[in-house]
């Protein structure tokens, strides 16, 4: 299973609100324009810059000039002739987002399981090395997987096939037998599709811009990957398979089934379920007591 970092794993996109809201307060502070107004440009100007995907693109490997660019087309957008350092501001959005970035709740506990029952996982990020690394060591999720590949250390990142392929290598996988889970549909369920990778789309914490322009359609969608450990007691449609010995078992009674005669038949027990007293005499046990 291939899993991506941001928004899937951990809340950036809410990690870089926060941080947003920080720098606007110094914008509006450094200029003496009032909050609000600051406030309604810092999000149109980041509307602007993140529904682009030519510019979203290049904001993988400069996240602190991605803020920058923001804070200054607010500055134009509030015709402010005030001058402001736009480049520090970016350094310390990215730091302040860094301080409060979280896990998605449940996310890294789910990861933690799946390894647990045996599927060999490979994170795949896009990003510089020295922000997807920070991010990563923050919170120890390399611990957690077989194979991690930061589109900064390799030159090139998703959607572009080469890493998707590479990530396969590296868990000794077939594309048939992977899937690719991420909130980016143009990046990671497009591009994992592109080669044969069922795409899994985590929508809840989509960061803007994520969700295309609706032609890419996931394979299947998930609020957010905690719903993954639920699949196989309740999707039908065929997937591949789950590594042996991994099936999540079901402890819900069988249901009673009608008998010839038209009739009930008692439904078997389950697992935990106490059995009578002939079960409990072949296995030498007492006798259970009438009341």
């Amino acid at each position: 299973m291939l899993i991506d970092l941001d928004d899937t794993l951990l809340a950036s996109t809410a990690g870089g609100r926060q941080a947003m809201e920080v720098i606007t307060r110094q914008v509006a502070d450094d200029t003496a324009v009032p909050l609000a107004q600051v406030s309604q440009a810092m999000a149109e100007a980041s509307t602007w810059f993140w529904t682009d995907e030519e510019r979203r693109a290049r904001a993988r490997l400069d996240q602190s000039g991605a803020r920058a660019r923001i804070v200054e087309r607010a500055l134009e957008l509030l015709r402010c002739t005030v001058p402001v350092d736009a480049e520090a501001l970016g350094i310390r959005a990215v730091a302040e987002r860094l301080r409060v970035l979280e896990p998605i709740p449940g996310a890294l506990e789910t990861v933690a399981e799946l390894r647990r029952r045996g599927v060999r996982l490979a994170l795949v990020t896009n990003g510089g090395a020295a922000d997807q690394r920070a991010k990563i060591d923050r919170h120890a999720v390399d611990r957690r997987f077989d194979a991690v590949l930061v589109e900064g250390e390799l030159g090139f990142g998703k959607p572009d096939p080469r890493i998707f392929r590479l990530a396969l290598e590296r868990l000794d996988v077939t594309a048939a037998d992977a899937w690719m889970v991420g909130d980016d549909l143009p990046w990671d369920i497009a591009g994992a599709q592109a080669v044969g990778i069922h795409g899994v789309w985590a929508r809840d914490h989509a960061a803007t811009g994520a969700a295309g322009d609706g032609t890419v359609q996931p394979d299947r969608t998930v609020g957010t990957i905690a719903e993954l450990l639920a699949w196989r007691v309740r999707l039908s449609l065929p997937w591949p398979r789950w590594p042996r010995g991994c099936r999540p078992s079901s402890n819900r009674r069988r249901p009673a089934r009608a008998s010839r005669s038209g009739g009930r038949r008692r439904a078997r027990p389950g697992p935990g379920r106490r059995r009578g007293r002939g079960a409990a005499r072949r296995r030498g046990g007492a006798r259970p007591r009438r009341w």
